[in-house]
């Protein structure tokens, strides 16, 4: 069993800094970089469930 506080602060970090890189910038390319960084985060969130609650059908990754 895991630790589930490590893998949410990592993923409520780059959940923000992908937020802050959407709004606070007008480049394209970093905006880009912001929205990857929230899909990177919403995946962690996913695997981190898959992996706290075991389930047949691996849920989490197949998901991902």
């Amino acid at each position: 069993m895991i630790h589930l506080v490590l893998p949410f602060g990592l993923a409520s970090i780059l959940a923000g800094a992908g937020v802050y890189a959407i709004l606070a910038r007008r480049n394209a390319v970093l905006m880009l970089v912001g929205v990857e960084l929230v899909l990177a985060a919403a995946g962690l969130l996913l695997v981190t469930m898959g992996a706290a609650r075991p389930d047949p059908l691996v849920a989490g990754q197949t998901l991902t």
